[in-house]
């Protein structure tokens, strides 16, 4: 592994220089963490028209002219945590099933809009499983359903029944159910047919994982699955990627038909991450390899591929060193194989936020400072250390802002690491051998009573939108945007031309510091950012980072 220095004098060598000039909202509005991959959110726009579903009531608004005007507003009963996917004609709702007290599966709704003023049910799907993930690839629908273990009722060893009489009566519990058990069904029929299940070569967590996969306006679904229960899902344009944490023990036991022997309980994890590799080929979702990395994946943003490699940011546990790590992985074969590394990220800290881009990964982490890494992955069998700053606070979700800029919203804190409040930096990452912080704003932590009000985590998908933006009946600003502390306090941020940042309104206290030299180029870009608390997303079956 290079040190700083040793990058500094490559960048002025012939060899291609990182830069930080990939990611970007989409046409939709939505903040998605591939370009070309849109993600479900609560606001939709398409050309003139715009989308809002809220409870369980979808709307549509004209948005041409000055003032948006109400379209139309259609109930989708039973519907609850709803959001939207919107491919041409058709708006696709995914949310669980139930009323307000009782979830009970996964609900899909393909309305056609065509006509806005009168929307049209044309299919309502129901899962007996939720919905941990969903993408829209070009006109591609892909739904992520995840399903547990079955609930069987497992009798363990008391003063009535022994050790061997409870373990074969669970046995027989475990030979008596259906594939319907095990998968996910609608209308009592399997969504998927055992032969496309695929079966993990290595221990993992039981489970399945399935890929539903349609075009809305056809609404055909195919399906693939891999039996385990995964933690994280990634979408790129063409591959889609799960990670699930293995089993040190208990329910999986090489056979399957031994798994019941696990009668008290199941294990922590072992300390390694398990991979799943799917191509993606128009409506095609085909399961291509597997493979398995020490370290913990923190969520989807530690997640990328470019240039034919997996690209991961991996935290320590009991099988890796007392640092993180930035590894890179290609397909041979069957196989996800490691092809480079760049170990010693964080000595003693945690991953709090990665960014990545095609040859270029920001990698945050924190215990008492703020360490910022910039890596090299312009060559992914050896990937470089480029450059670190260290500063209080941290960041949690990271924002370019141009080729020269980005913007972190996470956490104020003391030099000891302290956590005191929320904030949001601008950084300079003209020279990736040395990352600048020009300015940030942060809003102390409020009291409440005699106590300290614990921060509310930053969404890492945390919805942003640029320049002059319509309000919408109901709806107070930007709708969902940022992160979260107080629902009534939004943070509006806007680059102020000088290299610095400056609040634009809301309530509440603020206090900026640590001004540079900015850019003239960069000047009047404006990032709208709300401090609220955040709902996650339901369509994300993940921890924020």
């Amino acid at each position: 592994m290079d040190t700083a220095a040793g990058a500094a004098e490559r960048s002025t060598a012939s060899a291609p220089v990182p830069t930080t000039v990939r990611s970007t909202n989409n046409e939709t509005g939505t903040n998605v963490q591939e370009v070309g991959v849109d993600e479900p959110d609560v606001v939709k726009v398409a050309g003139d028209k715009l989308f809002l579903i809220r409870d369980n009531v979808l709307t549509a608004y004209d948005v041409a002219g000055d003032e948006p005007q109400q379209l139309s507003s259609l109930q989708l009963p039973d519907l609850r945590n709803g959001e939207i996917l919107v491919s041409g004609d058709r708006v696709v709702v995914l949310g669980s099933r139930g009323g307000p007290d009782d979830t009970n599966g996964a609900r899909v709704v393909v309305i056609d809009v065509s006509q806005p003023g009168t929307p049209q049910i044309v299919e309502e799907t129901d899962y007996t499983a939720t919905i941990s993930a969903a993408r829209l690839h070009g006109d591609v629908v892909r739904v992520v359903l995840d399903n547990g273990l079955p609930v069987l009722d497992f009798r363990y060893p008391d003063g009535q029944l022994g050790e061997r009489s409870a373990l074969t009566f669970n046995r027989q519990l475990v030979r008596d159910t259906t594939l319907a058990d095990w998968l996910p069904t609608v209308d009592g029929e399997t969504v998927v047919d055992c032969d496309d299940v695929a079966l993990p070569t290595m221990e993992t967590a039981l489970g399945t994982t399935t890929v539903v996969t349609f075009e809305p306006a056809v609404v055909e679904p195919t399906a693939t699955a891999v039996a385990t229960t995964a933690t994280t899902s990634y979408f790129s344009p063409d591959r889609f990627y799960l990670a699930a944490s293995a089993s040190s023990g208990g329910w999986w036991r090489g056979d399957i038909s031994s798994t019941i022997d696990c009668i008290r309980g199941c294990f922590p994890t072992d300390g390694s991450t398990e991979l799943f590799a799917f191509a993606l080929d128009g409506t095609d979702t085909t399961y291509v390899a597997s493979g398995t990395v020490e370290g913990r994946i923190k969520d989807r943003w530690s997640m990328d591929h470019a240039g034919g490699a997996l690209r991961v940011a991996l935290g320590a546990t009991n099988e890796t060193g007392n640092f993180n790590s930035v590894v890179t992985m290609r397909e041979t074969d069957a196989t996800l194989t490691e092809i480079g590394r760049v170990d010693k990220l964080g000595v003693n800290e945690e991953i709090k936020s990665v960014r990545w881009f095609d040859d270029l990964a920001i990698v945050v982490t924190f215990r008492q400072t703020d360490p910022l890494y910039a890596i090299d992955l312009t060559d992914p069998d050896a990937p470089e250390l480029m450059g670190e700053l260290k500063i209080p606070g941290y960041s949690e979700y990271l924002h370019p802002l141009g080729a020269r800029r980005m913007i972190g919203i996470g956490r104020d804190a003391s030099r000891t690491g302290m956590v005191r409040g929320a904030q949001a930096a601008l950084f300079d990452v003209t020279d990736l051998t040395d990352p600048q912080q020009l300015d940030v704003v942060t809003y102390p932590q409020e009291l409440h009573g005699r106590r300290r009000r614990r921060p509310a985590p930053v969404h890492p998908a945390a919805r942003s939108a640029y320049g002059p933006h319509r309000r919408l009946p109901g709806l107070a600003g930007p709708h969902r945007l940022g992160v979260g502390a107080d629902p009534g306090r939004r943070l509006d941020v806007q680059q102020d031309g000088r290299g610095g940042v400056r609040r634009r309104g809301g309530r509440g206290p603020a206090r900026a510091a640590r001004r540079r030299p900015g850019r003239a180029g960069d000047r009047g870009r404006c990032l709208v950012l709300r401090l609220g608390v955040l709902s996650r997303s339901p369509m994300e079956g993940m921890r924020s980072g």
